[in-house]
């Protein structure tokens, strides 16, 4: 490993790395999943890097990019929290943990700087506690925090944790004869989370067709649900896209309806989802949110605030400007139209 391949076989690796996760993909995060990166970016858009010992592969580093004409923008995609590195830390390592985070990392580098990148900006999961080989290689990094139970299979204590406000939610949505109910369609739900959305004059930041994909893909492969409620007079008040592997769920989108905001729909929803969850899944995450007030809801739950980094670096300043500007002038007329 110490020789880098000036034409790495990407293909093979993508063979490979679909091969290892139709066997061991109950392991790894659904981020990580080859059906997820598939449904977000396309099967052309990403490609991944494997460290191997012997036949075994002991790490992997994927990610996802647009293209530029011969050049790429590696990028973290939409609706997803992380791509990147993963680790295999085992008994059976033959570096200690440092080390062995120092060579995978070095030689990831080594074979992705093969590329020509434009620029990178992606998020390392939460399990990765050490960048600093990336810094020894001139990236900048900026943390960020999700909120995580990080284990929800005893269903009483998870309740013990929520704050009293949480409790009293749930109370007042059982009181209101809030109905809980799962698997509200993808037209169903993008619709309702634009709705809800525009009432608060904002729009929505992705499309249909990407939700499409996502949800079709999470269902298909038995990783997510949809969970709503509605109040007596069938009003739909709130609802949830939740994404899982056995090591951890995802609330990856919440829709709240403003005009229902205090009956308590969002917070029941939350408890049915981890109570529908516990036994299946080890830890429930809430997705990370720096927005104060969102932070404090998750933390309500009694979740943990854990760090996570989002780590970049400009290869080529020159067609980063040019392609920025480009961008800048079709979003202008395409407001303009």
């Amino acid at each position: 490993l110490e020789v880098i391949e000036m034409n790495y076989d990407f293909n093979q690796s993508k063979k490979e790395y679909r091969e290892y996760f139709a066997q061991k993909g109950f392991e790894h995060y659904i981020f990580h999943q080859p059906f997820w990166l598939d449904a977000i970016v396309g099967e052309d858009n990403w490609n991944v890097i494997l460290f191997k010992q012997d036949v075994e592969i002991v790490a992997y580093f994927v990610f996802c990019f647009t293209k530029e004409g011969k050049k790429i923008r590696i990028i973290n995609p939409q609706l997803t929290q992380f791509t990147g590195l993963h680790i295999n830390y085992t008994s059976e390592q033959k570096f200690k943990r440092y080390s062995l985070e120092k060579k995978v990392i070095s030689y990831f580098i080594d074979v992705l700087e093969t590329e020509k990148i434009i620029d990178l900006k992606m998020n390392l999961s939460l399990d990765i506690n050490n960048w600093q080989p990336f810094y020894w290689r001139n990236f900048s990094e900026t943390t960020k925090y999700s909120f995580r139970l990080c284990d929800i299979s005893d269903i009483k204590k998870i309740e013990e944790g929520f704050v009293q406000a949480k409790r009293k939610n749930i109370k007042k949505a059982e009181k209101e004869e809030i109905q809980v109910r799962f698997d509200l369609s993808a037209k169903e739900f993008y619709d309702n989370h634009k709705l809800t959305l525009a009432k608060q004059g904002e729009k929505i930041s992705y499309t249909f067709e990407t939700f499409d994909k996502l949800y079709n893909a999470a269902y298909k492969n038995g990783c997510g649900r949809t969970i709503y409620a509605v109040d007596k007079n069938n009003n739909l008040t709130a609802a949830l896209f939740v994404i899982w592997t056995p090591i951890c769920a995802f609330d990856l989108i919440s829709t709240i309806d403003p005009d229902y905001r205090n009956n308590g729909s969002a917070t029941l929803l939350v408890y049915e989802m981890i109570k529908h969850l516990s036994g299946k899944v080890k830890a429930f995450d809430f997705e990370g949110s720096m927005i104060e007030n969102v932070a404090n809801s998750f933390a309500q739950f009694g979740a943990d605030m854990k760090p996570y980094y989002c780590i970049s670096k400009v290869y080529d300043k020159q067609a980063l400007f040019l392609t920025k500007c480009k961008g800048l002038i079709k979003r202008t007329l395409n407001h303009r139209v």
